[in-house]
């Protein structure tokens, strides 16, 4: 089974980049969604998603992104 969607919007408890953590064996994934969380930052292994094609992560807290995120060469759209 592949993932290539993956939803966490507005879930008030997503409030740190260790409980994404897990995202980074999510390789197929091609859309990742975390707009209105509380994020502060994003973990550097977001970097891993190499397929990644569409990032959201508006209405958060984040005010620097991980230099990982130069290694995500599909990324097409990110919605800030």
């Amino acid at each position: 089974m592949v993932l290539y969607f993956l939803f966490f919007n507005f879930i008030n408890s997503i409030n740190s980049s260790e409980h994404i953590s897990c995202l980074n064996n999510l390789t197929s994934l091609k859309k990742l969604y975390l707009s209105g969380n509380q994020l502060t930052t994003l973990p550097e292994s977001i970097g891993n998603l190499e397929n990644l094609e569409i990032l959201a992560f508006h209405d958060n807290k984040l005010t620097t992104l991980p230099e990982s995120i130069e290694n995500l060469t599909s990324l097409r759209k990110v919605l800030t």
